[in-house]
C-alpha cells in the first residue's frame, strides 16, 4: 500500500523480497522494536527478516558498533548452521548516514551507502555508493567479496 511504500527507499520491497530468499537479512536501526515492526508488517516485509536490532538492544547506538555485532551473533546463533558461521568480513552494511558507516567500519563489515538522505562526500567510509537500491549493481557489490 501506498503509505508502507512511502516509508521504505525507493526499490527497497523490491530489492528484500529478492536478497531473503538467498541471504540471511537483519536489520540494525536506532529506531524503537515496535515502529521497525510497524512499517515491516505494513510493508509485508516482517518475515523476511531473520534478526532485528532496534534501540532498546544495544546500549550504544550508531557510530558504535553493537548493532551490528549483536546482529551477526544473533544470525549466528539463531539462524546460521555451525558449519557456515558468518564473519563480519563477509556481512554487507547498507546504510545511508556517515553514523551507520563508521559503525559498519568499526564491526569488520563492508558498506554500501545510499544516497537517499545524504550527499556522496559524507559517505566516504563506504566500500561502494549507489543512489538508491533501484540503480545498484550487483556485480559491484560482488566484487567486494571476492571468492578465496
Amino acid at each position: 500500500d501506498l503509505k508502507s511504500q512511502s516509508l521504505l527507499l525507493p526499490g527497497a520491497k523490491e530489492f528484500i523480497e529478492h536478497m531473503s530468499s538467498q541471504y540471511y537479512l537483519a536489520i540494525v536501526s536506532g529506531a524503537l522494536r515496535s515502529e521497525i515492526e510497524m512499517i515491516l508488517e505494513t510493508a509485508g516485509l516482517k518475515k523476511k527478516f531473520h534478526v532485528i536490532v532496534a534501540a532498546e538492544d544495544v546500549s550504544q547506538g550508531k557510530p558504535r558498533p553493537d548493532g551490528f555485532i549483536l546482529a551477526i551473533r544473533l544470525l549466528n546463533r539463531d539462524h546460521v548452521p555451525p558449519s557456515e558461521i558468518l564473519l563480519s568480513e563477509e556481512c554487507l552494511v547498507i546504510e545511508d548516514s556517515p553514523w551507520g558507516l563508521e559503525a559498519a567500519k568499526l564491526a569488520g563489515v563492508k558498506s554500501l551507502a545510499l544516497l537517499t538522505s545524504y550527499p556522496r562526500e559524507r559517505l566516504t567510509l563506504a566500500n561502494l555508493i549507489a543512489p538508491d537500491l533501484r540503480h545498484l549493481k550487483w556485480d559491484q557489490v560482488e566484487a567486494l567479496f571476492p571468492i578465496s
